[in-house]
C-alpha cells in the first residue's frame, strides 16, 4: 500500500519527539506486538487518525529507522533484556548539567523558531567560539570547549548556525554584520561586535518578557491571560485554492484575497482564526474588533468568566498595533473594569519568529493537501475560524 505523507510525519513526529531511550522501549514494545507471517514479520502502526499493518521494510521507512536498531530491539525481546547491550550510559556530573541548563536558557532567549519545521536558528552570523566564552563569562567552573562542543551536538542538534540569512530581516543585525565584514581595524570590529552583542540582548530580554507572561498564563489561568495576535502570509490564502499547482487559465488578478489573523491564547484556549476578505482596512478597526471578539469568545466558553490581567503580544506594526487608538481602546478596558491590568508587548522587528507561526504553517501543511475553491471549504480547513 502506499503510505500518505500526512500518515508518516505524524508517525514520525510521535516516534522521534522522544528521547533515545524511550525511543527503544517503544521499538521493543511494537517487536513484540508484531505478527510473524512466513518468513515476514508485520508490524501496526498507528498514527492520529488511522491504524494500519506494515512489513518490516515498511516499518523501517516509515519510521526512518537503522535496521540495525530494529536487531538490537529483538536481541532485547528474545533475551527479556530491558536496556540494550553495552555501555551503560555515564551519570552527568554538576558541571556538564549546569552546562545543558544554560544551553537551554541561550537558545530559547537567543534563537528563533522556524514555524515550518523543528528548528531553532541562531542569528545570522552567531559563532559557536563567541558563545563559549560567553558561557565562561557566566559560569565559575566552566567545561572545557571539546565538552561544550560536544554537549551542543549530542542534546541541542535542532539548533542550527545559518551561514546564509535567509529569515533574518533586522536592519540592525544586517548593517553592524556589512560593517564588520568591511572594515580591517581590530577596534572598530570589536565595536561593532559589542553593538551586535547589546542588540541580542535586548531583543533576548524582549523574547524573556513574553515567555514569562506566557507562562503566569499557563500556571494560573484564573489570574492571568496571554494573547498573541499575528497575521498569516496572504499570499497563500487566496481563493480558489488548489492543492498542488494552479491551472493556467487561473489568473492572479481573479482571485478573492482572504487575509487571516491568528490568536493564539496560552491556558485559556488554544489557537483561533478570523478571516475577513480585505473588506476592512488593515488598521486599528480591524485589530480592535479582533480582539473584542476574542475575549467574548473566551468569556463565554468560561462561564462569563475573565482573568484580572491581560498580556497581549503583537507584531510590531505602527499601522495596526502600535498606536494611540489601540492603547486608548486598552486603556478603556481598564476604565470599564473589564480587567485590572492591560500589559501590550513588541518583539523587535526581525525578531518576531514565535509559536503562532507554527500555528500558521500547520494552516499551510493543510492547505498543500486540501482544495478549498470556496469561502466555506477554506473555513473548514482552517477548523477554528469564523468570518
Amino acid at each position: 500500500m502506499q503510505l500518505n505523507i500526512n500518515f508518516v510525519r505524524d508517525i514520525r513526529e510521535k516516534f522521534w519527539h522522544n528521547p533515545k531511550l524511550t525511543r527503544i522501549t517503544l521499538l521493543k514494545a511494537s517487536y513484540e506486538k508484531s505478527e510473524k507471517v512466513g518468513k515476514y514479520r508485520y508490524f501496526s502502526v498507528q498514527s492520529k487518525k488511522q491504524e494500519v499493518q506494515l512489513c518490516t521494510k515498511a516499518f523501517l521507512a516509515a519510521l526512518r529507522v537503522n535496521k540495525n536498531t530494529l536487531t538490537t530491539v529483538a536481541d532485547m525481546c528474545m533475551n527479556n533484556k530491558e536496556a540494550p547491550t553495552g555501555k551503560s550510559p555515564r551519570n552527568w556530573d554538576k558541571s556538564t548539567l549546569l552546562l545543558i541548563a544554560w544551553l537551554e536558557d541561550y537558545f530559547r532567549f537567543h534563537g528563533e523558531r522556524m514555524p515550518h519545521r523543528n528548528e531553532i536558528v541562531m542569528p545570522y552570523g552567531t559563532v559557536k567560539s563567541y558563545i563559549y566564552e560567553q558561557y565562561k563569562m557566566d559560569v565559575e567552573n566552566p567545561v572545557s570547549k571539546s565538552q561544550f562542543y560536544k554537549k551542543w551536538i549530542d542534546s541541542f542538534q535542532f539548533v542550527k548556525t545559518k551561514k546564509t540569512n535567509s529569515f533574518s530581516k533586522c536592519t540592525t543585525c544586517v548593517t553592524l554584520e556589512r560593517l564588520m565584514s568591511k572594515t580591517t581595524s581590530f577596534e572598530m570590529r570589536a565595536f561593532y561586535k559589542k553593538k551586535k552583542e547589546e542588540h541580542n540582548i535586548r531583543q533576548m530580554l524582549e523574547r524573556k518578557y513574553y515567555y514569562n507572561k506566557k507562562d503566569q498564563a499557563q500556571r494560573n489561568p484564573s489570574q492571568h491571560m496571554s494573547i498573541i495576535i499575528d497575521g498569516m502570509d496572504q499570499a497563500k490564502t487566496n481563493l480558489p485554492h488548489f492543492a498542488g499547482r494552479n491551472p493556467k487559465n487561473l489568473h492572479a488578478v481573479d482571485l478573492l484575497h482572504t487575509h487571516v489573523t491568528g490568536v493564539l491564547s496560552h491556558g485559556h484556549g488554544g489557537f483561533h482564526a478570523y478571516v475577513d476578505i480585505n473588506e476592512y482596512p488593515h488598521d486599528p478597526n480591524l485589530t480592535i474588533n479582533i480582539i473584542l471578539k476574542e475575549l467574548l469568545r473566551q468569556a463565554r466558553a468560561n462561564n462569563n468568566f475573565l482573568p484580572p490581567n491581560l498580556f497581549i503580544q503583537a507584531d510590531n506594526c505602527w499601522r495596526e498595533n502600535k498606536n494611540r487608538y489601540v492603547f486608548a481602546f486598552l486603556e478603556l478596558l481598564v476604565a470599564e473594569q473589564v480587567f485590572h491590568e492591560v500589559h501590550m508587548s513588541f518583539l523587535i522587528v526581525g525578531h518576531t519568529h514565535e509559536d503562532i507561526d507554527a500555528k500558521f504553517s500547520e494552516v499551510s501543511r493543510l492547505l498543500n493537501t486540501k482544495d478549498a475553491e470556496y469561502f466555506d471549504d477554506f473555513l473548514n480547513v482552517l477548523k477554528n475560524a469564523e468570518r
